[in-house]
């Protein structure tokens, strides 16, 4: 199995405590989490 890596951008969400995750090379993934950790898990 073959692993890829993809630059990510980390942003603060408007509420308070929430982060949004996105990707250059993928505009179309875009995902969010309660806190840096779980945005980026």
């Amino acid at each position: 199995m073959r692993t890829f890596r993809y630059p990510a951008r980390l942003e603060r969400g408007e509420q308070a405590g929430v982060f949004i995750v996105s990707f250059r090379d993928v505009p179309e993934a875009i995902t969010q989490g309660e806190g840096e950790r779980d945005a980026l898990w």
